[in-house]
């Protein structure tokens, strides 16, 4: 995964590799949008204890993780949400959903016929506007989706 983040990022964090028909990539997903501080997220996802983190050297970002019983609350299908949080920002959410419950190609025509055709890469699905990326990929029958800001990472 970081090897293909590092080329996506490469690519497409320039302005003139933005989408073909110009949409722009929303920066909510389920209920968090980038820029949402810790605040703001824990009152979204309340916590019942202490949510796990640790840095990421190579991007300089702090991931938390956040499951069912580390939140008082996780709306389903939602299995597990990780946080990328950079300066006390949301800079990238990763969403993990049970198995089974939202079928990859599902979620990949949808979104297509909101962003158009993703740019495909060993597997993962892409879209970009030049400031938000958005990947959805499965691993394991699980279908995540990733949402991220291009300027931050």
């Amino acid at each position: 995964m970081g090897r293909a983040l590092f080329l996506f990022l490469s690519l497409f964090n320039s302005p003139a590799i933005a989408l073909s028909h110009e949409a722009v990539i929303s920066r909510t997903w389920d209920h968090l949008s980038l820029g949402d501080g810790l605040e703001q997220i824990q009152i979204i996802y309340r916590p019942s204890r202490d949510w796990p983190s640790y840095m990421e050297p190579k991007w300089g970002v702090s991931r938390i993780r956040l499951e069912r019983s580390s939140v008082k609350a996780m709306p389903r299908p939602i299995e597990v949400l990780w946080l990328g949080m950079k300066k006390g920002r949301l800079v990238r959410l990763e969403v993990m959903y049970e198995e089974g419950a939202v079928p990859l190609g599902k979620l990949v025509d949808r979104l297509s016929s909101d962003y158009g055709p993703p740019r495909r890469e060993e597997g993962d699905y892409w879209w970009s506007d030049g400031q938000t990326a958005l990947r959805v990929f499965a691993v394991k029958g699980r279908t995540s989706a990733e949402l991220m800001n291009v300027e931050q990472m």
